[in-house]
């Protein structure tokens, strides 16, 4: 799926998501799944509970982390697609 400022993302209708410390666990029952993510895959994970756009997330991302805008949306796109490729997340254009 191409990402782009629309697409809309959110946690799948089955994922399951718990706090451990600083890290978010996801389990995803269709796709047979669990993920442990760092702090800043928590973040994101925690903004996905409820549908936002691409562009709400990195511009609420870049208020929240001290690293270059292209980073930031570069390393989010990976985890996106890296958790659309689970099942964990959904996305819409």
């Amino acid at each position: 799926m191409k990402i782009d400022a629309t697409t809309t993302f959110c946690l799948a209708g089955d994922c399951l998501a718990t706090r451990v410390d600083d890290e978010m666990i996801l389990m995803s029952l269709k796709g047979g799944v669990y993920l442990g993510l760092d702090r800043m895959a928590s973040k994101i994970a925690e903004r996905l509970s409820a549908p936002i756009r691409f562009d709400d997330l990195i511009s609420g991302l870049r208020r929240d982390f001290d690293a270059p805008p292209q980073v930031i949306e570069s390393d989010t796109k990976d985890l996106l697609e890296h958790l659309l490729h689970h099942q964990v997340i959904e996305a819409r254009s």
